[in-house]
């Protein structure tokens, strides 16, 4: 839990804030001073094995990195710093379930005037000139001033022509896909202008 420590506090102090631009980012004096210590050539699982011998306790300390979407082995053992989040920091839910904070983004989006719609199958995203215009839902056009696609990333790119896709389906099929925590981290450098109508699609 030390070592975890150690790398949770360079880790939220120092690599999250980084917009990812630039390995060059990453090269700030804490980072270099501290590198031997987070552990950045070793695995996860060879990491937790200098630790541990009995398979339980191996399986528990290897938990929290399936919420990266890969196998202990693949992962850096840099991310020791999620059992310090975990074990030593808590966990905390909301009351009534995660569910309760869904109920309640929607109620604050709804006061600002957004409107949901469920049940809707996104079919395709339209385009115009390369930029994203609106969506056709359950066989019908709807035009938008913006979309934000909060969907995987590859069925989101499934649902744009071709030509404006980063990926072709030869590199997705080459990928082993595996359930993982998605976040994001969202900002605007200035407001956005108050639109007419902000309509959701789950």
């Amino acid at each position: 839990m030390r070592s975890a420590r150690h790398k949770y506090e360079i880790g939220m102090r120092q690599l999250v804030t980084r917009p990812c631009y630039s390995w060059l980012e990453f090269a700030t004096p804490a980072v270099i001073k501290s590198a031997f210590k987070l552990n950045l050539l070793s695995d996860f699982r060879q990491y937790v094995g200098r630790y541990f011998t009995h398979p339980k306790l191996k399986a528990l300390m290897e938990f929290p990195v399936i919420f990266l979407g890969a196998s202990p082995k693949n992962i850096p053992a840099l991310y020791s710093l999620m059992n310090y989040g975990g074990y030593a920091l808590g966990t905390w839910y909301p009351k009534g379930g995660f569910y309760e904070l869904v109920r309640a983004m929607k109620t604050v989006a709804e006061s600002a005037g957004a409107r949901f719609r469920t049940g809707c199958n996104v079919e395709q995203i339209l385009t115009r000139g390369g930029k994203v215009t609106g969506l056709r839902v359950n066989g019908g056009e709807l035009l938008f001033d913006f979309v934000i696609g909060a969907s995987d990333y590859q069925h989101t790119e499934s649902l744009l022509e071709a030509p404006l896709r980063n990926y072709d389906d030869r590199y997705w099929a080459k990928k082993t896909f595996a359930p993982s925590c998605l976040i994001y981290y969202l900002g605007f450098k200035e407001c956005i202008p108050r639109l007419r109508h902000h309509t959701l699609f789950f």
